[in-house]
């Protein structure tokens, strides 16, 4: 358990820069994935947490994994529907918008934005619905995994320091 007021206060520091990147996994210009990162590198100097720097390590290599991932999933995605990147930046562009406009947003917009922009550059309404329709789903399954990873980061630092790993 902790025992000081130092340990409690990098606990707080290392949940918020989890939860903080848990928040900045639907922003994709944030690397939310390695702010939590950063929230389980600063859980590594709580003495409870019995943290080692090979975990950490395996850690880093699973968020390079989801940070990397999550970039191929859209295009590969849009790929698969036979769109453009267009749909890709169109689907982030509706994303940044749908972020100021609500949660409603944050799911319509990023669709609509990639429907937009594919319609933009080939002209041919069917295959902008169905390559938006997949950057969509890239998007959201690329948005899943990392708020997975970042609760799971959460989740195993916390357990570390209860003692119930």
């Amino acid at each position: 358990m902790l025992a000081n007021v130092q340990e409690i206060g990098l606990l707080i520091l290392a949940l918020g820069l989890i939860v903080g990147g848990v928040i900045s996994c639907v922003l994709p210009p944030l690397p939310g994935a390695v702010v939590a990162f950063v929230g389980l590198i600063v859980g590594k100097f709580i003495p409870a947490a019995e943290l080692d720097w090979l975990t950490i390590g395996i850690w880093g290599v699973v968020v390079v994994i989801v940070s990397v991932g999550d970039n191929l999933l859209s295009l590969l995605a849009v790929k698969r529907a036979g769109g453009t990147r267009a749909a890709i930046w169109g689907g982030i562009a509706g994303l940044l918008i749908g972020f100021f406009s609500g949660p409603l947003g944050v799911l319509l917009f990023p669709l609509l934005g990639a429907i937009a922009g594919e319609w933009i550059v080939t002209s041919e309404f069917r295959l902008a619905m169905r390559s938006g329709w997949w950057s969509f789903m890239g998007l959201l399954l690329g948005m899943a995994t990392k708020v997975a990873v970042c609760l799971s980061m959460g989740a195993f630092l916390v357990l570390k320091v209860v003692g119930a790993w």
